[in-house]
């Protein structure tokens, strides 16, 4: 299955969401559009490409943790789920974990934190969100 790869060109990129929506993945990266196989070695080497620019990738999309580790050989911290996340969870994580990096915070803290968010509104999805650290 192929899906519709967008990349946003920003002047700094150092973080980066990716997104899937109904059969496509979304890439706040550079302006660029790809298309490419969901294959996780041809994603592992689309950011390979781009391991000296960015800091962070992280995989909102359910059970990417494996996609995520592939990653992680080239990025510096990326973050994937290791099973199905719901809605909420999702948004609370990515609220706490921007809110801390808008605020200066680093990666590490800021996944903490996005983790807290989610404990905090007490929904038991926490432990989804894995961060995995360059191998």
């Amino acid at each position: 299955m192929w899906f519709h790869l967008q990349l946003l060109w920003f002047e700094d990129p150092s973080y980066l969401q990716l997104m899937w929506f109904q059969n496509c993945l979304v890439c706040s990266l550079k302006r660029l559009c790809l298309q490419f196989a969901t294959d996780t070695v041809a994603l592992a080497k689309l950011f390979e490409l781009f391991s000296t620019t960015i800091e962070c990738v992280v995989l909102n999309a359910c059970y990417s943790e494996v996609q995520a580790s592939a990653i992680a050989k080239h990025i510096p911290y990326v973050i994937g789920m290791n099973k199905e996340i719901g809605d909420k969870a999702a948004v609370k994580f990515a609220t706490g974990f921007y809110n801390a990096l808008g605020a200066g915070e680093g990666v590490k803290f800021a996944y903490k934190l996005g983790c807290n968010v989610i404990q905090l509104d007490g929904i038991p999805e926490h432990l989804t969100p894995v961060l995995i650290k360059k191998q």
